[in-house]
């Protein structure tokens, strides 16, 4: 049986083995380089494991009967096998020290995160009087796909048309099982009726990395336009942000043409409190101005 691994306060591997253990083989390489007189460049570093990798593809072909094994036995070549990939590890650890890779911070970037999210229990969810406001699902892709190729849609947001099926795919498979808006990235939530399940929008929140504050933006299709969705969705999103999450400050950036988008936060109780001109690239080679409008969370609670 195998002991589980120790994590550290911020639910992190602790990955300090890693490091006492590079340190270790660094002195080794260190040695090896100065007995044989030869400046472990940068260059040197990459090609090294590039070496190393295809010996340990070599072994890995021989294990499996692909390659000619000069009469070796099974163990042998497992333990060649093992070998070989201890060299590829070492030589990637070098490599990532040599270039001071914060290896904890890559490793939760890359991979670890999709574990946080899956490990929670449950998804993001938030419900409304008709809506459902919640992490994105695989079956979301071909209502974003559409509504995203909406000119109507696309001329007041950032992305360019046409708005590709991959992109769209791309987008839902960053959002999928998002169980709470992460720091320091834009998180996006579908939105859907609680009558007609089915996407129908999104709402958008960038969380400060280390702060209490937040932008937030939100697009829906066409049809579902003029119902009081988006509002409602938008209300549902503010009383996360100031509620469980306890942030001082939301923000929005609209396009200063989006007359139903800034009438929304209007009715909500934002203020405008500044106007960017030509600060946007608009669809016909012009520029647009922006406002950006903000909301207190104490202004917030006076609203309640």
């Amino acid at each position: 049986m195998h002991p589980a691994p120790i994590k550290a306060a911020s639910g992190l591997p602790d990955l300090t083995q890693i490091d006492a253990l590079t340190e270790r083989l660094d002195a080794i390489s260190r040695r090896y380089a100065e007995h044989f007189g030869f400046d472990r460049s940068d260059s040197w570093y990459l090609l090294k494991l590039q070496e190393e990798l295809g010996e340990l593809t070599q072994a890995a072909l021989k294990m499996q009967g692909q390659a000619r094994t000069r009469g070796q036995s099974a163990t042998d070549l497992r333990t060649t096998f093992e070998n070989e990939f201890a060299d590829v590890l070492g030589q990637l650890l070098l490599l990532g020290r040599h270039h001071q890779i914060d290896v904890a911070g890559a490793m939760q970037r890359k991979w670890l995160k999709w574990a946080d999210r899956h490990e929670r229990h449950g998804s993001f969810r938030l419900e409304t009087e008709r809506l459902i406001v919640r992490s994105f699902k695989l079956g979301d892709v071909d209502a974003l796909h559409a509504y995203r190729n909406d000119p109507a849609i696309a001329r007041y947001q950032g992305w360019s048309l046409p708005y590709s099926r991959t992109n769209a795919a791309q987008l839902v498979a960053d959002m999928f099982e998002l169980h709470e808006p992460l720091r320091g990235q834009w998180n996006q939530f579908a939105v859907e009726r609680k009558d007609a399940p089915g996407l129908i929008g999104d709402v958008a929140v960038n969380l400060d990395a280390e702060g209490d504050t937040a932008e937030i933006g939100f697009t829906f299709a066409r049809e579902h336009h003029g119902l009081g969705y988006a509002r409602e969705a938008v209300r549902a999103l503010l009383g996360e942000l100031f509620g469980a999450l306890d942030l001082r400050r939301v923000v929005a950036i609209i396009d200063e043409r989006n007359v139903p988008a800034l009438n929304l936060l209007e009715a909500l109780g934002w203020r405008r409190e500044a106007h960017f001109r030509g600060s946007y690239p608009r669809e016909d080679g012009q520029w647009a101005d922006e406002l950006q409008y903000a909301l207190l969370r104490s202004e917030y609670l006076e609203q309640l």
